[in-house]
C-alpha cells in the first residue's frame, strides 16, 4: 500500500525534530507522537522513579490487530531512552550490542511461549506492567537487571493487522500490514 512510505517519512521527520530539539537544548514535556496509527498507547506523561508503569494500548481503528499475549516486550515493543548509548547485553553465548538508545526490559527475555491475541476496534488492553528495570544479562530469562535512571523514554509498538485464522483454537493469526504506535514520557527523580 502507498501509505507505508508516508508513515516512514512521518516517523523520520519526528525523529529529526527530536534530534534537533535535543541539540538546541529544549527540555519540553513529551507529548504523544503524531501518528495516523489506529493503535495508541494509553499512558501518562510523567512517572516517578521506581513507580510501576502499566503499558496499555487502545484500538481506535476499524480493524483488529495482533499482539503477543505473554511476551509483548519480545514481539511488539521496543524501549528507548534519550541516552543514545549503545548498550551491551550479555547472553548465554555472546555479548550483543544493541542499537543506540535501545534497551531490553526483563519482560523482553525468554520469549519462547507464543500466544497471540487480537485487540478489536474500541478495545483497550494492558500489555504488561514494567517495574522500570533494564535487563543486562539474559540467560533464557533475565538473570540480572538494573533500575533505569530518571529521564525521557520512548516505547515503540509494532502491531500487525489481524487477517483472522482458519482454526478457532489457533494460538496465532494470519497477519497483514503492520501499524506503528509510539509514546514518549518522563521518569522523574
Amino acid at each position: 500500500m502507498m501509505r507505508k512510505p508516508r508513515k516512514v517519512l512521518v516517523i523520520l521527520l519526528i525523529l529529526a525534530l527530536l534530534v534537533i530539539g535535543a541539540a538546541c537544548g529544549e527540555d519540553a514535556t513529551p507529548a504523544p507522537t503524531a501518528s495516523d496509527s489506529p493503535i495508541e498507547f494509553v499512558m501518562e506523561d510523567n512517572y516517578a522513579l521506581g513507580q510501576d508503569i502499566e503499558i496499555k494500548i487502545r484500538n481506535n481503528g476499524t480493524e483488529s490487530y495482533v499482539y503477543s499475549e505473554y511476551y509483548p516486550a519480545c514481539n511488539n515493543l521496543n524501549f528507548y531512552d534519550e541516552s543514545e548509548e549503545a548498550r551491551q547485553l550479555e547472553t548465554l553465548s555472546e555479548i550483543v550490542e544493541l542499537p543506540p538508545g535501545l534497551f531490553i526490559i526483563p519482560e523482553g527475555t525468554h520469549c519462547d511461549i507464543a500466544n497471540e491475541s487480537q485487540i478489536k476496534p474500541g478495545e483497550e488492553v494492558v500489555l504488561l506492567t514494567w517495574s522500570q528495570q533494564e535487563c543486562v544479562k539474559d540467560t533464557w530469562g533475565c538473570a540480572e537487571s538494573v533500575p533505569v535512571k530518571a529521564g525521557k523514554y520512548t516505547i515503540v509498538g509494532k502491531f500487525p493487522e489481524s487477517m483472522g485464522s482458519s482454526d478457532p483454537n489457533a494460538l496465532s493469526y494470519e497477519k497483514g500490514d503492520e501499524t506503528v504506535a509510539e509514546w514518549s514520557f518522563i521518569i522523574e527523580p
